[in-house]
């Protein structure tokens, strides 16, 4: 926007926004629920990421707000997938009968990684792309081309924006709706007081076997 002042504010909504909603998830979630709110918080982000790359660099307040409609979709992004992840361990048990919440956090942390490196490499790709010009000592305060323009715009805007339509689809087939989440965790821990007390009737059967 040819103005570094306005980074802070830019800032501050950016970050500021994820501080106003995160308090009021969990009601949001007891309404609506996690697969829905998980799935159809994209649509901020596909709104204000939209919307984003179309305002126009003059209308301040348009960035602000498109850039806090997206943020509003990247908190409930951030918050509700780490619900998710707890359900999964309980889906897998009930699935498998063995509890492997370490094999899944592991995994889902170093998926969550690897996808963050991209999307740093994938800004840096799209800055050169677009012919963004680094300050230097002999320029420092460079005039962008309105290439380096729309890469900035499309990165933080448009990319973050199809990423999520592409996810609410993938979505679709997710199969754990709080209703069966609680239908699959019942399911499961009767299963255990099942063995629990066939355990407790019928030791011998489950005693180690010492023989050679």
């Amino acid at each position: 926007m040819g103005n570094i002042g306005l980074v802070g504010i830019i800032t501050l909504v950016n970050t500021g926004i994820t501080l106003v909603v995160t308090p009021f998830i969990p009601k949001i979630i007891d309404r609506f629920g996690k697969k829905n709110v998980f799935q159809f918080c994209g649509v901020f982000t596909v709104v204000g990421g939209v919307g984003l790359f179309f305002a126009p660099a003059n209308m301040f307040w348009l960035v602000l707000l498109t850039l806090a409609i997206k943020g509003v979709g990247a908190s409930l992004i951030n918050t509700v997938m780490f619900g998710l992840e707890a359900d999964t361990v309980e889906y897998g048990e009930w699935m498998t009968g063995k509890r492997s919440e370490g094999a899944t956090y592991a995994l889902f942390s170093f998926t969550r990684k690897v996808t963050q490196s991209i999307g740093g490499a994938v800004g840096a790709w799209a800055l050169a792309v677009g012919g963004y010009v680094a300050a230097s000592a002999v320029n420092p305060s460079p005039v962008q081309p309105d290439s380096a323009i729309i890469a900035i715009k499309a990165t933080i805007g448009l990319l973050p924006a199809v990423c999520a339509l592409i996810a609410m689809l993938i979505f679709i087939r997710y199969p754990l709706t709080d209703a069966r989440f609680k239908e699959i965790r019942n399911e499961t821990e009767t299963r255990k007081l099942a063995a629990v007390a066939a355990q407790h009737e019928n030791p011998d059967d489950f005693a180690p076997d010492h023989r050679a």
